[in-house]
């Protein structure tokens, strides 16, 4: 029995400690004990200290209740006898978050796909000029054609207002200013555009004769209408280049501006510099100038623009 003054070791029979002298009273319930680990002497859970040795008392602290051996390898057991959930949990924000990464991350990799539509082009504005003398005898020889856009029911030159018959009106503006004469820009309009009214012909034919010029009034596949020259090409004589022309001679290249990316000059419209509508411009300034053949417009293309494919 332990002294409850100074836990000097005493006779479980002794009544007062031999130590201290003080009254030695047995526990009702003998708590649970601990040996020391150096002198085996069994102390109450409490101690902190071995009442026999004075050596520190490893795992106890005051005010803790001490478990034996016994239960905490019970309890280890069943810790380690508990079943494990390998389950995955989901949270509800991680979720979220993942689905709209994904939405995100699809936009993007469809985006390139979508198709987008045309861009739209530029409005024509026409410059009309001040001299009134000068817009009439533009609108007088518009008035011998049709427009040659084929998308607006064949309207008058003089009357129509899509972009085709502003260009049309302002090549006829342009020669008229230059000085040529009507049945000069007579030609050279339906050269370029085609689209002579039939009661035109005859006139412009007329025309020809008395100035002592040699004309033959061909018709080209997209015109009802046209004037061509045949000139001599190595001494063979050869038909003149024509607006219907036009499409052939844009068939052998590539758009040579290096920038659209569009391999077929024909079907591209693109204002780079050196683009399809530089080249296309080119050729129709040449083509109205009424002297020079496919093969030769074909070449001279490609010695100032390069990218030929065929």
């Amino acid at each position: 029995m332990n002294c409850n003054r100074c836990s000097a070791m005493n006779r479980d029979d002794a009544a007062f400690c031999a130590e201290c002298g003080a009254k030695l009273e047995k526990p009702a319930h003998p708590a649970h004990g601990r040996s020391c680990p150096e002198c085996g002497f069994d102390n109450p859970a409490e101690s902190a200290l071995c009442a026999r040795c004075g050596v520190k008392l490893r795992g106890l602290h005051l005010g803790i209740p001490h478990h034996d051996g016994q239960h905490v390898q019970q309890k280890h057991q069943k810790k380690k006898n508990r079943p494990v959930s390998t389950k995955l949990k989901w949270h509800p924000g991680l979720v979220a978050i993942g689905l709209l990464a994904g939405v995100f991350v699809v936009i993007l990799s469809v985006e390139p796909f979508v198709r987008k539509g045309p861009s739209p082009q530029p409005r024509i504005v026409e410059t009309r000029s001040s001299d009134s003398r000068l817009e009439a005898k533009v609108m007088d020889i518009a008035s011998k054609f049709v427009c040659s856009c084929g998308s607006c029911g064949e309207q008058p030159l003089e009357i129509c207002t899509c972009p085709t018959a502003i260009q049309e009106r302002q090549f006829i503006r342009d020669a008229v200013q230059s000085g040529k004469e009507n049945h000069q820009i007579v030609a050279a309009v339906n050269t370029t555009y085609g689209w002579l009214k039939p009661d035109s012909v005859a006139q412009q034919s007329d025309a020809v004769r008395t100035n002592g010029l040699r004309k033959a009034l061909l018709p080209p596949a997209t015109s009802p209408f046209s004037l061509a020259d045949p000139v001599r090409v190595n001494g063979t004589e050869k038909k003149i280049a024509i607006s219907a022309d036009r499409d052939e001679i844009f068939s052998h290249f590539q758009c040579p501006c290096g920038q659209c990316g569009v391999d077929d000059l024909k079907t591209c419209s693109c204002t780079h510099p050196r683009g399809a509508t530089e080249v296309k411009g080119f050729v129709d300034r040449r083509i109205a100038e009424n002297n020079a053949t496919v093969a030769q417009l074909v070449d001279e293309v490609e010695a100032r623009y390069g990218h030929r494919v065929n």
